[in-house]
């Protein structure tokens, strides 16, 4: 793992290979994964199988020489486990059956159990036991926004109105929201690196829904605030963390 050609651009070390980064879409494209997918009817159930998605980890790995792996799972699975009532349904994408609608929603949000996720740790363990050694596993999480603005808008979104006019007429209730959001996805992250991740992702899929005061505000500042807490944790401190925005700026 030292050679890891990964984890050694991560370091930003001079190397003999120029790293370039190539999205996989965690290998969905392949039949191998098709024919598995087919097995389930809810996307979300297939992830609740540690055994599943670690063969679908192994899919690409298998077929292609590639640097790292990347966890089958989902950025969803926190607001999961608030016990929003998240559901895929093919063709529509995530939808929640307890989105927050109110701010009394957010005061009476439960506790964050990172227990509730445990077959994504056990995903991490399976992943690591059938990967060769060489090969660095990315653990990820989705951004504290991009989490909440699922949260609120009940779903994807091309626009996200109902996330950006509650958060217009809310702001400092979902400054608590987030909070809580970046304090489980610490918690995630922390358990991901103890079953074994050797690199962390956050994904800020929907900074592009703010403007720059927006940005630095509402997503911006509670990444970095995981980043600083992941940093000062003895479990987590020296594990790399790569930030993959997608914003233009407005």
């Amino acid at each position: 793992m030292y050679h890891s050609l990964f984890l050694r651009a991560l370091q930003k070390n001079k190397l003999e290979t120029p790293p370039i980064w190539l999205m996989r879409q965690a290998g969905r494209y392949l039949p191998e994964y098709q024919l598995i997918r087919r097995r389930f009817e809810d996307f979300l159930d297939m992830c609740k199988h540690p055994e599943i998605c670690a063969e679908l980890v192994m899919q690409p790995i298998q077929r292609y020489d590639l640097d790292a792996a990347i966890l089958f799972s989902d950025i969803l699975t926190i607001p999961d486990a608030f016990d929003l009532g998240l559901k895929f349904y093919e063709g529509e994408g995530p939808v929640f059956e307890r989105p927050i609608n109110t701010v009394n929603d957010i005061s009476s949000l439960c506790e964050f159990d990172e227990g509730k996720l445990s077959y994504v740790y056990r995903a991490v363990e399976i992943t690591k036991e059938n990967l060769s050694s060489t090969i660095p596993l990315i653990g990820f999480c989705g951004s504290p926004w991009t989490l909440v603005a699922y949260s609120i808008q009940g779903g994807s979104s091309k626009d996200f109105k109902k996330t950006k006019d509650f958060i217009s007429m809310h702001p400092s209730e979902v400054k608590q929201l987030l909070e809580k959001i970046t304090s489980a996805c610490f918690l995630y992250l922390k358990e991901q690196v103890k079953s074994g991740i050797d690199a962390i992702q956050i994904f800020d899929s929907w900074a592009d829904l703010l403007d720059v005061n927006q940005f630095n505000e509402f997503s911006l500042k509670f990444t970095k605030d995981l980043v600083r807490m992941l940093k000062a944790d003895d479990v987590t401190n020296n594990v790399p963390i790569i930030y993959c925005l997608r914003k233009r700026l407005q």
